[in-house]
């Protein structure tokens, strides 16, 4: 059973990705907001690597660990200061109840997305679309994944819509990165994270 590596559609992945369609077409900023450990780390440079594939205008903010988990106000100061033309925000790792930095985001003129693993514990989050095994009306089956694993969900969502099969198996390679983030964040070895480590490995033998 264990060795069963199907999975189902997160709650709302659909949603994001036709919101990144707009973003993709528009030619807005996006900047990717990571968390600041490993997962964090892995989760990030999937989308920022994946976003950059699919040929949108991205940007990466890199957090401050001195600052502390999560983002605060401020982080969305800091973020545009750094990438100052910045219209989306999209998070990693981190966000789910960060409801200050979205509201005041959303006061900029800055959409906010959040993609997360961690257990959504308020019902009052303004983000714009919320993409999250733990949040609280998910459903997914085995919501033990990592951060990392799910910016990778989003990536292939958007590809399987609106890529071509060159571009889907561009953005499969960036695998490699989820499986950084299960082992790292030392989620189960079971189902679709099992699979995971061991494409993520087969990559890794690949290319080195």
């Amino acid at each position: 059973e264990i060795e069963d590596p199907t999975y189902g559609s997160l709650k709302d992945i659909d949603t994001l990705a036709v919101e990144l369609k707009d973003i993709h077409d528009s030619g807005d900023k996006l900047v990717v907001y990571p968390d600041f450990d490993m997962d964090g780390v892995s989760a990030g440079s999937c989308g920022f690597a994946g976003f950059a594939e699919l040929g949108f205008n991205v940007g990466l903010y890199i957090p401050d660990p001195t600052k502390g988990y999560g983002i605060k106000p401020s982080s969305i100061d800091d973020v545009l200061q750094q990438h100052p033309d910045a219209k989306c925000i999209i998070t990693c790792d981190t966000g789910i109840d960060c409801t200050d930095a979205a509201t005041y985001a959303k006061k900029r003129g800055i959409r906010f997305f959040v993609t997360d693993h961690h257990k959504q514990k308020s019902s009052t989050m303004p983000a714009d679309v919320i993409v999250d095994p733990m949040r609280m009306d998910e459903s997914y089956t085995h919501p033990m994944i990592c951060g990392a694993f799910v910016m990778y969900q989003v990536l292939q969502c958007y590809a399987d819509l609106y890529c071509n099969s060159f571009m889907q198996d561009q953005i499969r390679r960036l695998r490699v990165f989820a499986g950084f983030g299960t082992v790292s964040d030392t989620m189960p070895l079971l189902y679709e994270n099992r699979q995971l480590v061991r494409d993520a490995v087969d990559i890794c033998r690949l290319v080195y």
